[in-house]
């Protein structure tokens, strides 16, 4: 089926919905997955009122990049029939490759809503760890790094498509003399702002399969170009998310409106899992529109738990609440909510309690995070958006987004590391 057509086709009603699917499986152990998840999408398939698109740069060497339109079709091989572009190579961490697909999707399909989802590894804002087998090139600006022999390295993560590895999306890695794409935050915002300048408003939904990706900083870095978040703060089985059940009750109800196919998506995700046993999964609705609100009362966190840190007790209570919190596994993530609920419980500070008191209300009482629902004890704790706090090192990546940026929580970072950590031993 070419473009044309398809496009002819499609808009002889008015369509509701568009979703836009970029999947990054290139050098991946995720290319098996992705094929999996584009037959899931041909079980609902595209109506008159829904577009199903798709971008897939695969886990194979030498594969071309193809876009898709998805249709209802259970044949095998039936794939084949949806591809509409075939891309060749493409450097899928390039913020241009993205905001190209979202605004193909949006010009060619145009709708009343749009739904992108980012597919593959993630490691929400920790925009640095790469894979032990690469070799980074540092650099002291913002700039790429410099090219090397025709390749280029970054320490910059943020959906990876690297096996066992972090981070959305995409840099420059050299793996094995091969090079690996990283979309890191900042990318990642430039793309999202382009596509975004092109529909005029913004995203109503942006869905990340990928792990780790509901932190308030990948929040924070979004804010300008996206309506709702649906992504989860923890781990997740490689699975991901059961795109035939949430698609299909799309194209039977095209009506939804984004906050109620927000929350189709978190309950058909969570009822995917019921099965599985000793599996601990995660998914949140985060508003963006709150974010100033939010990121204001953190700010405010912070600067009091400055203070704060210079009395004993309270430094104490800071200590143990990290060391409670709900984390995840083989990060420096901790739960925003958890945390803050911890602090007031274990502080006598009137002003800490106060400070945590304000980001509580925000995340629940003013619906920053509209739903949040997990799966597994090792998640229990989990309320449903994340923040960076490492004990030991900070990312200087981190110290570049946003949120970084615009509040005084890498001071805070700075400080707590200060004051908790040991003096050097003396011979």
């Amino acid at each position: 089926m070419h473009e044309k057509t398809v496009k002819r086709m499609d808009q002889l009603a008015e369509r509701l919905w568009t979703v836009m699917l970029y999947m990054v499986g290139d050098y991946s152990n995720l290319d098996n997955n992705g094929f999996a998840d584009l037959k899931e999408m041909k079980k609902a398939g595209s109506s008159p009122e829904v577009a199903l698109l798709a971008q897939f740069s695969r886990g194979v060497k030498n594969r071309p990049t193809k876009r898709y339109y998805l249709t209802k079709d259970g044949r095998d091989g039936a794939l084949v029939r949806d591809v509409v572009a075939e891309l060749g190579a493409v450097e899928t961490s390039s913020p241009e490759t993205l905001a190209d697909f979202i605004g193909w999707g949006i010009e060619n399909f145009p709708a009343r809503h749009y739904m992108l989802i980012m597919w593959g590894h993630g490691n929400g804002a920790d925009d640095e760890k790469l894979p032990p087998s690469s070799r980074p090139v540092h650099n002291t600006d913002n700039s790429l790094p410099a090219v090397a022999d025709q390749t280029r390295s970054s320490l910059q993560t943020a959906i990876r498509n690297q096996d066992g590895s972090r981070g959305i999306a995409l840099g420059y890695a050299v793996v094995e003399s091969q090079t690996v794409d990283f979309l890191d935050s900042r990318r990642f915002k430039k793309a999202l702002t382009a596509a975004t300048q092109r529909v005029g408003r913004k995203i109503d939904i942006l869905g990340m399969d990928a792990c780790l990706m509901s932190g308030i900083e990948v929040c924070y870095q979004v804010r300008d170009s996206v309506r709702l978040t649906v992504a989860p703060e923890g781990f997740g089985p490689l699975d991901g998310w059961p795109y035939d059940k949430i698609l299909t009750e799309l194209v039977k109800k095209p009506w939804l409106e984004p906050k109620q196919l927000a929350r189709v998506i978190v309950k058909k995700y969570l009822a995917s899992y019921a099965d599985y046993e000793d599996v601990c999964v995660t998914q949140s609705i985060c508003d963006l529109d709150k974010c100033p609100l939010l990121v204001s009362a953190i700010d405010s966190l912070a600067t009091t738990l400055i203070t704060g840190l210079i009395n004993a007790e309270a430094k104490k209570a800071i200590m143990l609440s990290r060391w409670q919190a709900q984390s995840y596994e083989g990060t420096e993530y901790v739960d925003l909510y958890d945390f803050c609920s911890l602090l007031d419980q274990n502080c006598d500070n009137g002003d800490i309690k106060g400070a945590c008191q304000s980001v509580i209300n925000i995340l629940a009482h003013e619906n920053f995070v509209v739903e949040s629902v997990y799966r597994g004890a090792g998640a229990q704790y989990s309320y449903g958006l994340s923040i960076y706090f490492p004990l030991t090192e900070i990312s200087a990546f981190y110290q570049r987004l946003d949120f970084a940026q615009h509040t005084h929580w890498v001071e805070f970072l700075k400080a707590f590391q200060k004051t908790t950590r040991r003096p050097e031993r003396v011979n």
